[in-house]
């Protein structure tokens, strides 16, 4: 369970990408105060009131239309944009990698590797 990896207290930020049937789940995993983002298609249903019952911060998150994703990808090439990378870890130093993220000594994005690039 994902409290197991948090020492029982849970995920401090969470993004829920799923539905009213996976949000529940989500919650449970929350810290005391904890963020949670939607990013999910609420088509109907209803949640059962309990799954609030920690102390969380939700909000919603909305996307952007295809066209615009589109154009904005065009813009990215057309510009040959690439993101500043600080620091690239192995996987086998994944713990080092968020040890490393969370002293926020980075100017850029901190990557996991899975493999060698």
């Amino acid at each position: 369970m994902i409290r197991d990896l948090t020492g029982g207290r849970g995920i401090d930020h969470v993004v829920e990408t799923g539905s009213l049937e996976s949000l529940p789940k989500s919650l449970l995993t929350c810290a005391w105060n904890a963020e949670i983002a939607l990013v999910l298609a609420l088509t109907g249903g209803s949640l059962d009131v309990t799954a609030m019952r920690g102390l969380i911060n939700a909000r919603r998150l909305f996307v952007g239309s295809r066209a615009a994703f589109e154009a904005m990808n065009r813009a990215i090439s057309q510009h040959q944009l690439r993101p500043v990378i600080d620091r690239i870890f192995p996987f086998q130093e994944t713990r080092a990698a968020y040890e490393y993220f969370d002293a926020k000594q980075y100017a850029g994005k901190v990557v996991i590797a899975d493999r060698e690039t």
